[in-house]
Formats: C-alpha cells, sequence, structure tokens
C-alpha cells in the first residue's frame, strides 16, 4: 500500500528526514511516534505529497509520489487531517461536509455521502451547528469527517488528539479504531498512551530517523530498557546490598531509605532469587514488585542522548 525508501528531506542545511525506509500494509493502523522536532509531520506531508523531498522513493498504491501526473490521483486515495484542522467557522457541519465533498470532485450521492461520514463521526446532533459553537472534540470530528468524505484507501491524521480532555480522547481513539476496519490508518503523535491503545504498529522517529518499527508488544519485549524490582524493607544492611551489587545478573542497586530498586535486563526476573537472598539475611520483606519495561520506557531508551 505503502512504500518509503530511503527518504531524505532538508531545510537549508537541517536535515528534517534521513534514509527513512519502511512499508505499511493494507489495513493497518500504524502509530508515527517521536518528540516534538521528529521529523513526524514533515514525514506525513511528503505522503499526502504536499512536500517535496531531496531524495529517495515514495509510492502510494503502486503510484510513484514525485511523478507530477500522479499526485492528484495519489490525493484522491488519500484522507488527510493536519495537526490544525482546516475548518470554516461561519458554516454549519452539513455546510462544510457538503463544500468539502464538492471540492472534492463528488457530484453524485453528495449527500449520501456526507450524512455516510456524518453518521459515522458521531455529528448527527450537531449537523446543523454552526462550526464556531463546537468544542474541541468535535472540531476533531468535524476534521476526520471531511478525511472521510471521498472514502479514500488510507486516512492520515497528524495529531488528532492534541488539547482534547481524557473524555474526548478516547472517543477519537475508539473512532480512528472503527474507520481501521475499513481502511489503512497512519497517526502521528507524541503520547504514549494513544498509540498503544490505537494502533497495531509503532513506527518510533527521533532526529530525523527510525528507531524502531514494531508492534506495541514486540517493543515492550525488544529489551532495550531495563526491568526494575522495587523492593521495600524494614531495614537496609551494607552487607546485603554489596551481595546484590555482586549477583551477575544485576546490573544496578539503588537505596533510598528502606527502599532498594533492583535493575536487571528485560527479560531477566529475580524476584525468586531477591526474596531468598532477603530471608535468608533475616531482612523484614514489606513489598516486592516487578516493573518490566513498557513503551514509555522503550521510547526513552531509543531516543535519549541521539546524536
Amino acid at each position: 500500500m505503502i512504500t518509503v525508501e530511503n527518504l531524505t528531506k532538508k531545510y537549508s542545511d537541517f536535515v528534517a528526514l534521513s534514509n527513512v525506509s519502511f512499508q505499511l500494509e493494507e489495513g493497518e493502523i500504524v502509530g508515527i511516534l517521536g518528540p516534538n522536532g521528529a521529523g513526524k509531520t514533515t514525514l506525513l506531508r511528503i505522503l499526502v505529497a504536499f512536500f517535496e523531498f531531496d531524495s529517495g522513493e515514495v509510492t502510494i498504491d503502486g503510484l510513484d509520489i514525485s511523478n507530477p501526473l500522479m499526485q492528484q490521483k495519489i490525493k484522491s486515495k488519500i484522507g488527510y487531517l493536519p495537526e490544525h484542522a482546516p475548518l470554516y467557522d461561519d458554516m454549519t457541519v452539513l455546510e462544510y461536509l457538503q463544500f468539502v465533498g464538492k471540492m472534492q470532485g463528488i457530484d453524485t450521492e453528495l449527500d449520501e455521502k456526507v450524512f455516510s461520514v456524518i453518521a459515522k463521526c458521531g455529528l448527527k446532533e450537531k449537523k446543523n451547528a454552526e462550526i464556531s459553537t463546537l468544542s474541541k472534540g468535535y472540531r476533531q470530528r468535524v476534521g476526520i469527517a471531511q478525511a472521510l468524505i471521498h472514502d479514500p484507501k488510507i486516512v492520515i491524521l497528524d495529531e488528532p488528539t492534541t488539547g482534547l480532555d481524557p473524555k474526548q480522547r478516547i472517543e477519537i481513539r475508539d473512532l480512528i479504531k472503527e474507520i481501521g476496519k475499513t481502511k489503512t490508518v497512519i497517526l502521528s503523535s507524541h503520547i504514549l498512551p494513544e498509540v498503544h491503545s490505537t494502533c497495531s504498529r509503532v513506527l518510533i522517529l527521533n532526529n530525523g530517523k527510525i528507531k524502531a518499527d514494531d508492534t506495541p508488544e514486540g517493543l515492550e519485549n525488544m529489551g532495550q530498557a531495563d526491568s526494575r524490582i522495587h523492593i521495600e524493607l524494614d531495614r537496609v544492611p551494607e552487607n546485603f546490598v554489596s551481595k546484590l551489587n555482586s549477583h551477575e545478573m544485576i546490573k544496578g542497586v539503588e537505596v533510598s531509605g528502606n527502599n532498594i530498586v533492583v535493575i536487571t535486563e528485560n527479560k531477566v526476573d529475580l524476584r525468586q532469587e531477591v526474596a531468598k537472598m532477603i530471608i535468608e539475611n533475616e531482612i523484614g520483606l514489606l513489598e516486592l514488585i516487578r516493573k518490566q519495561a513498557d513503551l514509555e520506557d522503550i521510547f526513552i531508551s531509543l531516543t535519549k542522548n541521539d546524536e
């Protein structure tokens, strides 16, 4: 469906994307995850044929995006919601979607398509409301509706839940999942829980480079971040800390008062051994919890100290 090979984009001396390569298949919901300035928006604008690029190849549904003769056909296959939705505040929801439909070249069945996306995006009660009166959550729904009006194969959403309250975020996530049942969806975000709960696949982008490409579960099992055993004791003898540090499978020990954090490789579980050591040293154990690396830990591990 989408193939990107060695994509590079520069702004003067600044490299926004550097040799980015990946393939997306039909029916995937893919999250482009990265900190602000990672290159997410630049990548999406290239995929929708808004930006040119310096080198590399991009094909959408078999069409070369760098060919000007193909770009209009490519755009017809894509629905796009930029970070700031292009809405006209003085129009009603119905008027705006009819206008967008006409701009997309929909002539016959316009009303049918408009009312279809209104229903899909949960806008029935607001269809006659002026856009200026809508909450941020409903404005995002209208933005997504305009991206769907021409029934594209691919839907690209740039930071679709930015500025929403928790309830609105959940509603938009559920809407994205519903859209993903029939279309390929790409969304960018720097919000980790959003990507984890919505996407079947994650690309982590930092400083214009792909740092990881996997499922959320696969990323969490990469082993690039550490696992931690959090322990609360009634006392912490110095010789006990020394014994922990001397264990060949323990990478480090952090002590704060009567609390200890034992650091191991992500896939190593030493809870039984550590508990046995505590009992053998006749120390009172109040709490012992293992915390494996989650998507946030992996993200930090992959993006910190990146030159």
